[in-house]
């Protein structure tokens, strides 16, 4: 038996995976748009291990807001890459890797996207920081907690051109439509996160090393 390829058979009554013609995905969308009440975009399209979206996936993006997309999700990078709203439409670039099994650091940065329409018609995307261990997320806590934190929003949000509809709430970041908020944090947890951020180097670049030093000192000793 000869099983149908997907990428040969796509179309309005049979699932299957579009290329990225516009010619083929723009009436898909637009199709899409008049039958349902939320419309969610997949696109694999990218450079790997670019950490900003490039020129053709921001052009694919807006031509498929314009088309009556709702929601953007990006693949590929194997990397994060910003977030973004266009046309009331939520964008995510790229949200990296989630089980994998790369190991190198910025190919283990992720987060988990959850989305929130609003009883007004509005609707928010929040984003909340996870690292991989050995294939698996975890949520981002412990010692250095604040550190993976701020570089995966820093990741997420770097490339941003609609910076007002950004806002990041203690340990989470929010990617809002139609509201405009300001991503921005008070000034008392500025200096709360600079105070950590020295006492971890502190710690990583003098104490721990230092303790270590005595340790195997006290062992030879014995």
């Amino acid at each position: 038996m000869t099983l149908p390829t997907a990428m040969e058979q796509p179309g309005l009554a049979s699932p299957g995976v579009l290329t990225s013609d516009p010619e083929e995905f723009i009436p898909a969308i637009q199709s899409a748009q008049e039958d349902a009440d939320l419309v969610v975009v997949h696109l694999h399209a990218g450079q790997e291990y670019d950490s900003s979206p490039t020129t053709r996936q921001q052009e694919l993006a807006k031509a498929i807001s314009d088309a009556g997309a709702d929601i953007i999700v990006g693949h590929h990078p194997h990397v994060l890459q910003s977030v973004d709203v266009y046309n009331d439409t939520l964008i995510m670039y790229s949200m990296g890797n989630f089980i994998f099994d790369q190991g190198w650091t910025r190919t283990r940065d992720s987060a988990v996207a959850e989305y929130e329409l609003m009883e007004d018609g509005t609707a928010r995307i929040e984003f909340k920081p996870y690292r991989i261990f050995e294939a698996q997320p975890r949520p981002v806590e412990g010692l250095t907690e604040f550190v993976h934190r701020f570089r995966i929003f820093r990741q997420l949000t770097k490339d941003t051109t609609n910076e007002e509809a950004i806002v990041e709430n203690d340990e989470r970041l929010y990617l809002k439509s139609i509201i405009l908020m300001c991503w921005k944090i008070e000034s008392s947890k500025k200096e709360d996160a600079s105070w950590r951020l020295l006492f971890l180097l502190f710690f990583n670049c003098f104490f721990y090393p230092w303790l270590v030093g005595r340790i195997i000192i006290s062992f030879t000793s014995t």
